[in-house]
């Protein structure tokens, strides 16, 4: 596999899917050399350094277990047959050349109390 052409955004909802602890994120990032973004105590750190890195992502993702493979395909809906590499094509290719996700914190702020959204409260006042 070749260098990709994930954007950060996709690197880390790859990462996130994984669900590593911060210690698999930390021992990742050490093992290309990568020093945490931010605090050092939160997985989050980890997964923003190996994310932003101008490594191939292909080896970020052959370095890891193949169940965190799985997982991550299995938690984006992906088929999670195969052998390692396909597994890891698999993730890189369903990413490649789509929009960048909606960040977590913005569909945070989206459904607040009751079931009633925000969006909803805000649209009322065009109409």
């Amino acid at each position: 596999m070749g260098q990709s052409s994930l954007t950060v955004a996709h690197r880390r909802l790859i990462l996130r899917r994984m669900a590593l602890t911060r210690d698999e994120a930390a021992e990742l990032a050490a093992r290309f050399r990568l020093e945490p973004i931010g605090d050092g105590r939160k997985v989050e750190s980890y997964i923003n350094a190996l994310a932003r890195s101008q490594l191939d992502f292909a080896k970020v993702l052959n370095a890891v277990y193949r169940e965190d493979l799985i997982f991550a395909c299995g938690q984006l809906g992906l088929d999670t047959t195969g052998q390692k590499a396909t597994i890891a094509g698999r993730l890189i290719g369903h990413f490649e050349g789509a929009p960048d996700p909606i960040s977590e914190e913005s569909t945070k702020k989206v459904f607040i109390g009751h079931g009633r959204s925000d969006v909803w409260g805000r649209l009322k006042e065009f109409v």
